[in-house]
This record gives structure tokens, C-alpha cells and sequence, in this order.
């Protein structure tokens, strides 16, 4: 399997759009609201933002976000798809106040206005029953557009899990009590070598690791050793080492590489040992624009260590929706600090 982006692939209809939320976000939503953003003339698929459908009890608040986050995206438009329990009565749509407010805020640039119930979608903006009619009409994932991106996706090592959940268990410490005791050990075994290594050195060994892990998780059927696990979590310890391990994301097809691997290595790192690894799980993911993931991440790295630095700043471009694509250029500002902090070193 080769490294690389998503192809770009064509999509025609509003399956194909659902279909590519759950692609981009990397799970199928559930009772959710769901902000698809597009650029340029021919529309290209950007940040997918999801939003708890609970939200809508307060709905001048989250058409409000919704609508600040599309233009802080500097979106030339955007699909809106609610996910919900509750489907078409009688030819009427559920959450229409909702949907009222949303268009008068985002009418310039929502492109559709979906409705995903029971497998079927609907279209709040068609007044056609030919092709919009009360019962709906299946999301078919067999459509050229929904294999297409399908594919793509999984050429690029990323799957659909069924929730966010599943999201949460697939980042989560995967090990016993016993390996938790034998994981701590080993990577205070490699925190005491290291000790005795010029910084220099050590950056030199976790550009050699994380390149030597990325390439062999290239190959599906190879997993991560707990060696290789405690060493990388051992040199993450040291932020300027760390550091090398983020700026190696700035460009995206190893970026895509370093998630494979630092998706692996978080399961098998146990608390309070895995705030560095996890904090840089979560820079990697949002600066591909994995929102939920970086939120995940997040969430094991205060729950070991609640001020960790590099958290604490990713928490705060979350809150105030820094685009993911600003990212690269703070990556680009870190490579030189770094090259700057070891020459005068």
C-alpha cells in the first residue's frame, strides 16, 4: 500500500455527498448536524464540521456556529446534512425550524439541505417528488461516485467506523494491568538511555524510528513491536524531540503515514505515559482536519495531564476554529524554531 491522498473523485448526487461525510469524518454520524464545506468553482470537498443534533434546542446558537465556522473556513459553499432518528410525516420534514433559521443565515452558500434517516435522504430545498418524494430515496453505496471515493479512501489506509464511539475504542489504551506495568518499565528503561544522549541524537533516532514504523505500516499486516512503542514514547518525552515528529506532518502524504502510525502506538501506551504521544496524535489529526480525533486524543492527554502545553494550544485553535489548513504554516514556523533551538544549542 503507497502512502498518498485521496484520489480526486467525481460526485453527482446528494449519496455521493453522504457517502463522503462519513468517508472525511471516518464514521457514520448519528444524530447529528453536519456542515460540508466546498472551494472554488468546481466545488471541491473541504472540512467536514459535526455538530451534536442535541445542539438544536438551542438553535439561534448553532446556526450561529454553524454559519461562522463555513466563513471562518472561507467555504465558497457547503452541503448541510442533518442525521436523525426521525424521518419524513406526510410529505413534512422533521427539524424545520431549524432548517428555517440555517437557510437564513447560509442561503449564499448552502448548496443542499439533507435529511439522513433509516438509510434514506432527503432534500429540504427539492420541491420535485419525481426525484425528492415523501419516502425518500436510498443512499446507495455502490453508485460510481460512492465506490469511487470508497476506494480512494481506503488506498489511503482510512476506514469507516459505525460511531463516534468506535472513534473513541480505536485510540483508547488497549492493554492489561499487567501490560500497562511491563509498558512502564520499558519506557523508563529508554527515557534513562536516552538521558545519556545528546539531544542531537536522540532527534536523529526518532526521525529513524517514526520513518522505519511509517514505512512498515505501508503493509497492513504489519503491526508495531512494544519496543519500538516504548522507545518512540521515551524520546516524545523531550517537546524539542517531539517536535521533530510534528513538523515531519507538514507535508500530507507523511502525514498520512505518521497517523497509521501514531494510531497504533496510543493504544499501547498507558497513562500518564502517553500525554506527549497522544497530544501529538491529536496536532497530526487536526491539522488533516480529523476533528474528532484530535478531540479524542485530547481527551486522554487531560486525563493524565491537564496542562499539558501542546494540548492546551491545540484546545484552544478547536475553540476558536482555526482553520486545519493554517496548521502548515505553524508547522513551517516550528521547523525553523527547531533548527533555531538546536543551533544555539
Amino acid at each position: 500500500m503507497t502512502n498518498r491522498q485521496p484520489d480526486v473523485v467525481r460526485i453527482s448526487s446528494p449519496s455521493d455527498v453522504v457517502c463522503a461525510i462519513a468517508r472525511i469524518l471516518g464514521f457514520e454520524p448519528s444524530d447529528s448536524v453536519v456542515a460540508l464545506c466546498t472551494h472554488g468553482p468546481r466545488a471541491r470537498l473541504g472540512l467536514a464540521m459535526r455538530f451534536d443534533l442535541e445542539l438544536a434546542r438551542q438553535p439561534d446558537w448553532l446556526v450561529a456556529a454553524i454559519d461562522e465556522r463555513i466563513r471562518h473556513e472561507r467555504a465558497d459553499g457547503a452541503f448541510i446534512v442533518v442525521y436523525s432518528e426521525a424521518s419524513s410525516s406526510d410529505g413534512t420534514l422533521p427539524h424545520g425550524g431549524l432548517i428555517e433559521l440555517l437557510l437564513d443565515r447560509t442561503r449564499d452558500r448552502a448548496l443542499d439541505v439533507l435529511l439522513v434517516a433509516g438509510g434514506r435522504w432527503w432534500s429540504y430545498l427539492c420541491e420535485d417528488s419525481r426525484c425528492c418524494g415523501a419516502a425518500g430515496t436510498p443512499i446507495d453505496e455502490r453508485s460510481p461516485g460512492a465506490t469511487a471515493i470508497a476506494a480512494a479512501y481506503a488506498l489511503a489506509g482510512q476506514a469507516v467506523l459505525p460511531d463516534r464511539g468506535a472513534v473513541v475504542r480505536s485510540i483508547a489504551y488497549d492493554g492489561s494491568v499487567d501490560d500497562a506495568v511491563a509498558m512502564a518499565d520499558r519506557i523508563e528503561a529508554a527515557r534513562e538511555r536516552h538521558a545519556e544522549q545528546s539531544r542531537p541524537v536522540r532527534r536523529l533516532a526518532v526521525r529513524t524510528l517514526v520513518g522505519r514504523l511509517s514505512a512498515a505500516l505501508a503493509d497492513p499486516r504489519k503491526t508495531i513491536s512494544a519496543a519500538d512503542i516504548a522507545e518512540l514514547a521515551a524520546l516524545c518525552n523531550d517537546v524539542v524531540v517531539r517536535d521533530e515528529v510534528l513538523i515531519r506532518a507538514r507535508k500530507r502524504r507523511r502525514r498520512l503515514a505518521l497517523l497509521r502510525v501514531l494510531r497504533e502506538v496510543v493504544r499501547g501506551v498507558p497513562p500518564p505515559y502517553d500525554a506527549p504521544l497522544c497530544a501529538t496524535l491529536a496536532w497530526v489529526a487536526y491539522a488533516e482536519g480529523e476533528g474528532v480525533v484530535a478531540n479524542v486524543a485530547l481527551d486522554r492527554v487531560f486525563a493524565s495531564d491537564p496542562d499539558y502545553s501542546l494540548a492546551l494550544l491545540i484546545a484552544d485553535a478547536l475553540e476558536r476554529q482555526v482553520p486545519p489548513s493554517a496548521l502548515e504554516e505553524v508547522m513551517r514556523g516550528a521547523a525553523r524554531d527547531l533548527r533555531g533551538r538546536c543551533e544555539a544549542g
